[in-house]
């Protein structure tokens, strides 16, 4: 069995079946929470080691009356010099993810990101890791983006793995920075994807705390936006931006976040265009018989925008129209003309 922590500052009762000095480390910026059984650092430690410990059976030891190999017995990882003549370091793989492991095989779990350890009847299955942190092969985790991040270690050799540990990375967020948006009439895009969250010199590679606020002026009415309001209050954490038309010049969109300003931070401006759609290349029609026939054409766009339709109209010679359909990009070619 595997059993993995974050060393603290203090001994904070955080769950180590063996030597409890192994607990602390006055360097640790991590700290533990008994309430909810979890572990919090804040992102300006940069890192934080995962530490595990191994359950083994218990050798002999003629200084020991009560030790026999009928007992169990725990000891840090890697294990220290002196206990390798008689135990193993097992080899070991670690993992920080969005969540933890299932054995229940999860839908369609090969194209949604899961990996699969194990053996037959025996199998984990998890999502191998996260845009909030990274960790290397000894366990220290490299701190990227605020939110809640579930690591774990897997021996594959005995097929064990560990309990999958709650650390939450916090962050008091300074500053914000945005990018140009640029669309295509018709597509739809979340403002999140555009914006940039720092703390001081840190850049997080993903916040969800957003606290939004936009205003911009649309004569024209270019564009649609409208909020995504957190269930059961009133928190905008992000928004959805629809162009329907072309912009002549780009218009100013000025986003706030409370969260930002409760640090001190400022608002931004972000220029948003939209540009006419792209029209379609290379349309041929072959193997044409009576009112059937084929089409192919080239589009140089996202063909997987679930918004993009494509209008096809279809001719005789005289000019008389058979065919004149909107159809999505997942659209047969093979058709009837009527």
């Amino acid at each position: 069995a595997l059993n993995g922590y974050f060393k603290t500052a203090e001994d904070m009762a955080q769950p180590v079946r063996g030597k409890t000095t192994v607990k602390v480390d006055p360097k640790s910026a991590v700290t533990y929470r008994t309430n909810g059984n979890y572990y919090v650092v804040d992102i300006a430690a940069k890192s934080a080691m995962f530490n595990l410990e191994a359950k083994y059976w218990q050798k002999d030891q003629a200084d020991i009356n009560y030790a026999d190999n009928r007992d169990y017995i725990w000891y840090p990882l890697a294990l220290a010099k002196d206990l390798q003549k008689d135990y193993v370091n097992p080899k070991l793989t670690y993992y920080a993810s969005d969540e933890g492991w299932t054995t229940e095989e999860p839908y369609d779990w090969k194209n949604d990101g899961y990996i699969r350890v194990g053996k037959e009847s025996d199998y984990y299955y998890f999502r191998p890791t996260t845009a909030k942190a990274a960790i290397d092969k000894k366990g220290k985790l490299s701190l990227k983006g605020c939110g809640w991040v579930y690591v774990f270690a897997y021996d594959a050799e005995q097929n064990i793995i560990s309990d999958a540990v709650e650390l939450y990375i916090a962050s008091a967020v300074d500053g914000l920075a945005g990018k140009p948006i640029k669309m295509k009439v018709g597509t739809t895009v979340l403002l999140s994807e555009y914006l940039t969250y720092k703390q001081k010199n840190i850049k997080l590679a993903t916040y969800n705390n957003r606290d939004l606020a936009v205003t911009w002026e649309d004569p024209d009415g270019a564009f649609e936006i409208y909020p995504q309001v957190s269930s059961g209050t009133e928190r905008i954490y992000d928004y959805w931006i629809k162009a329907k038309r072309p912009t002549s010049k780009p218009l100013e969109l000025k986003v706030s976040d409370k969260t930002v300003k409760a640090n001190k931070g400022a608002d931004i401006t972000i220029k948003l265009s939209a540009a006419a759609i792209d029209p379609v290349k290379s349309l041929k029609a072959y193997d044409v018989y009576d009112t059937e026939g084929m089409i192919r054409f080239d589009y140089a766009a996202n063909t997987e925008d679930y918004n993009l339709k494509f209008r096809i109209e279809v001719k005789d010679q005289t000019g008389k129209i058979l065919a004149n359909r909107l159809v999505s990009p997942d659209w047969r070619i093979w058709k009837s003309f009527y």
